[in-house]
């Protein structure tokens, strides 16, 4: 592999909290992100209108950038990730993260492991100066937009589909096999993990990320023989 794409809720947070799902129950909100949700995906809104609807109601509520942080701290990464992400880099794979979740919040939780991707995106949250949500700028790069980062990717790096590997586990992650590329679905949680045609693998239940390894390099010598 050349480079590989991870999602970032549920895939290298698995059995911890969604940062999106904290921030709403925080507020006591819970039903009203179900009621949005459930509304952009019968395509009431668009991605940035549903973002904006979103600001209002955090603003409304005095949602701060400590809040953030709090949701940070209570999600922790999958076991074996650091040791996964950092034998991955030693071998010159090109790291990245794309997600609908929150830049701010994201970073936070990967702490030191940042160093190892060379980018991440997803929603950012811009505070005023007295810390309350201002306005979120939302990813152009979620559900379908997954897919089109990941073709912008190849042709970036000139390498074939093949050569990138893309692990996630949700619905919102199952465009991207359109490209061309590996995928890998780990702890699924709302992708159709069945399908053969969306997810080249698939690690029905893993507590631990190391266990991707094996899976990319048996992708890899796939790539190989092919």
């Amino acid at each position: 592999m050349k480079a590989i794409i991870f999602d970032f809720d549920g895939t290298i947070t698995y059995k911890s909290k969604n940062i999106w799902s904290w921030v709403w129950a925080k507020l006591g909100l819970s039903d009203v992100y179900h009621k949005l949700y459930e509304e952009y995906k019968a395509g009431k809104y668009n991605y940035q209108e549903w973002c904006d609807i979103t600001c209002d109601i955090f603003r409304d509520k005095r949602l701060q950038y400590n809040d953030i942080k709090t949701a940070a701290s209570e999600t922790k990464l999958i076991k074996g990730f650091g040791e996964t992400v950092k034998e991955l880099k030693e071998k010159g794979i090109g790291l990245y993260i794309v997600s609908g979740s929150i830049i701010e919040g994201i970073e936070l939780v990967l702490g030191e492991n940042v160093k190892y991707f060379d980018k991440i995106i997803a929603n950012h949250f811009v505070f005023d100066k007295k810390g309350v949500i201002s306005r979120i700028n939302a990813t152009k790069y979620d559900y379908e937009g997954k897919s089109v980062f990941a073709s912008e990717l190849i042709k970036k790096l000139d390498i074939s589909p093949k050569e990138l590997c893309f692990i996630g586990n949700g619905d919102n992650d199952e465009w991207v096999y359109k490209t061309g590329c590996r995928t890998i679905c780990i702890n699924p949680d709302g992708a159709d993990f069945s399908n053969t045609v969306k997810w080249s693998r698939c690690i029905q239940q893993s507590d631990d990320f190391r266990d991707l390894l094996p899976i990319i390099e048996s992708l890899e010598e796939e790539n190989e023989r092919e």
